[in-house]
């Protein structure tokens, strides 16, 4: 993320450290937690993602995803 982005603000930093760490908290498969998410290991939390709309760095695939995905 930090090599991906220029942050005009403080505000805009803050933003996407957030959104990253949701991403890396409750959307990222880690092999070391028998293919769970960290949430799922330590809260209970659901893995729920479905497509790439909160994985940064493959949200712009999202719209192809959602064409592909009735077929």
């Amino acid at each position: 993320m930090l090599d991906r982005h220029i942050f005009r603000t403080l505000e805009a930093a803050a933003d996407e450290i957030t959104r990253f760490a949701i991403y890396y908290n409750y959307d990222r498969l880690h092999g070391e937690l028998d293919w769970h998410t960290p949430a799922e290991r330590y809260d209970g939390t659901p893995f729920s993602a479905r497509g790439f709309e909160r994985v940064p760095a493959l949200e712009h695939l999202q719209g192809w995803l959602v064409e592909l995905m009735p077929a």
